[in-house]
Order: structure tokens, then C-alpha cells, then sequence
């Protein structure tokens, strides 16, 4: 046998033995099956059916041969657990509908899901910054980011409640960040939301392929935001301090978001005043990042007494 047939033979043997050893540490592999939900509602009942107000919700996932459950709760968050029973808290002020699902993952890592809906009330209020987001019923205000402020743009780690890794010093930016104007208003209890970028968004480089553009850096891409869309303000689910946070999020619909393209409609209302707003916000990332604007009311980027 001359040695590049000894060689073949030698590799076709370790991969065989490699193949059976796959087999004998995990076992036989077969999918969970027989996957099921059941979500509890807190405080259901026939005149309340949908919540007692609370959004609290317990779920209980069961399925053959699963070692592992994961929950997507339909409201931008995600949970593992391996015995299937979990609670979440869904913060979207009145009656919304979720689409629930689970991913069963036995051994080996095959997997199967389902999804089921419900329909959950949330009675969060926050009157104060509602009002103050839109100079009240009836009314609206006009916003625009702060560029004289320093770390009018920010980013950090999601652990930190700063922008520890950039905070951008008055006017470094581009002019197509500078010249956004978002409008948010109060009709009754609707809070609405318009953001006029002037035909152009700045888009951060992690997302430019959004807006049709490429390359590693943050761009000014044409890009339609027209048309009216609403806000919902909910408890804002953050690491920020207490002490150092409002507690509310703002919830942008249709994919609104605020000046600035991080992939992400739902921003921490951090301080706010008549004529000052700072917001944090998580980007829609495979990495994430917590990013920080500053936002005033006075078109020349100024902030009153800053």
C-alpha cells in the first residue's frame, strides 16, 4: 500500500470513529414534540378578561423529550428557561395583542415552536411626561437634538447608564442629523408622532444597508419617515438608577425612531423638562449597544440655561 492510500484509509477511519462518538455522547436524537402553551393572565376573569391592569402574565410550556424552552413574549423581549415556566410583564399602556412563541430545543440542539396570541391590558400611566413630551391635550411640541449640548450623541456598554465609549462634543456631526424636526402631540389620550428629516436620515454604520447605502461608516442616506404615526409610553425596562430615570419609555409605531438610525422604535425617557429631553435606547443589533440623545425644543440646537 503506497502511503497516500495508507493516508486516505487513516482519514476515513477517524472520521467514522469521530462520527460514532457524535452519536454516543448525544444519544438518540428525536425533536420534542407535543409542544404546548398556556398563559395565565393575572387577574382575568369574565369581566376582565384581559388583566387585572398589572400586564402580568404566567406562562407554562410543556413538550416530550425537551431539555430546553425559549419564550419570545411579543414585545421585543426573550427568555430561557428549562422547566418551561415563566413569568413576563407587558408594559404597553391599554389592551394589546401579543404573539407569543416558544422554541423547544432537545438534544442536539433540534428544535421545535409554537405560537399563540393573547390579548393583555396594561393601565401604566405617566400624565407628567406625557405633557410635558407634548405641551398637553390639544397641543404639540417640536424637537430638535440638542447639537449644542455636549453628548447630544452618546454611546456605552449596556451594563453603564453613560455614554462611556463616545459622547459626541457640540456641532462634531453631520448636518443631515442637525436638521431633523420631530413633532409629538396630544389629541385626547392619542399621543402622535412626526418626524420631518428632510428627505435625509443619519444612519449608523451598523444599519447603512437600511437605507441602501455600504462601507463601515455612519452615513447621511435619502430615507422617507413622512407620514403621522402614534406613541404609547410604558415602564421603561433598564438598568439606569432609579434616582436617575424618569421610569418611562416611549413606544414609537411603524418603525418610527429619533433622528438618528440605531434599528430601534422604543427610547427611555432619562430627564425631561419643558424645553429639554435625553433619552436612552438599545439598539436592534445581533450586539448591542445603550446609545444616549439630547433633544431641545429651541430650533437653534440650544438648551435654556445649559
Amino acid at each position: 500500500m503506497n502511503f497516500r492510500a495508507y493516508l486516505i484509509l487513516i482519514l476515513s477511519f477517524v472520521i467514522v470513529t469521530g462520527c460514532q462518538d457524535d452519536d454516543q455522547q448525544f444519544g438518540e436524537i428525536i425533536a420534542p414534540s407535543n409542544l404546548t402553551i398556556e398563559a395565565q393572565i393575572v387577574g382575568a376573569d369574565d369581566q376582565n378578561p384581559n388583566g387585572d391592569g398589572s400586564g402580568v402574565v404566567n406562562f407554562v410550556a410543556t413538550a416530550d423529550n425537551a431539555i430546553v424552552y425559549k419564550f419570545f413574549f411579543g414585545d421585543n423581549s426573550n427568555e430561557t428557561d428549562s422547566d418551561g415556566i415563566i413569568q413576563n410583564t407587558y408594559n404597553l399602556t391599554g389592551v394589546n395583542d401579543y404573539t407569543v412563541t416558544v422554541v423547544a430545543s432537545g438534544v442536539g440542539g433540534v428544535s421545535t415552536s409554537t405560537s399563540i396570541e393573547i390579548s393583555v391590558r396594561s393601565d401604566f400611566e405617566d400624565p407628567e411626561t406625557r405633557d410635558l413630551l407634548t405641551g398637553g391635550d390639544g397641543s404639540s411640541k417640536t424637537w430638535f437634538v440638542a447639537r449644542g449640548e455636549n453628548a447630544h450623541l452618546g454611546v456605552g456598554p449596556l451594563d453603564s447608564s453613560s455614554p462611556d465609549f463616545f459622547a459626541a462634543t457640540p456641532n462634531l456631526l453631520a448636518d443631515c442629523f442637525y436638521d431633523d424636526q420631530i413633532t409629538i402631540g396630544l389629541d385626547g389620550t392619542n399621543i402622535t408622532f412626526n418626524h420631518d428629516n428632510a428627505g435625509v436620515t443619519f444612519f449608523n454604520a451598523e444599519f447603512v444597508s437600511v437605507g441602501g447605502g455600504g462601507g463601515n461608516e455612519d452615513q447621511c442616506l435619502p430615507f422617507d419617515t413622512s407620514g403621522d404615526k402614534n406613541i404609547t409610553l410604558s415602564a421603561a425596562d433598564s438598568i439606569v438608577p432609579e434616582e436617575e430615570t424618569t421610569g418611562t419609555a416611549i413606544n414609537i409605531t411603524d418603525d418610527g425612531f429619533m433622528s438618528y438610525f440605531i434599528n430601534t422604535s422604543t427610547y427611555e425617557v432619562i430627564e425631561i423638562t419643558e424645553d429639554f429631553l435625553s433619552v436612552r435606547a438599545i439598539s436592534g443589533s445581533s450586539s448591542p449597544l445603550a446609545w444616549y440623545f439630547k433633544f431641545t425644543t429651541n430650533p437653534d440646537g440650544t438648551v435654556s440655561g445649559g
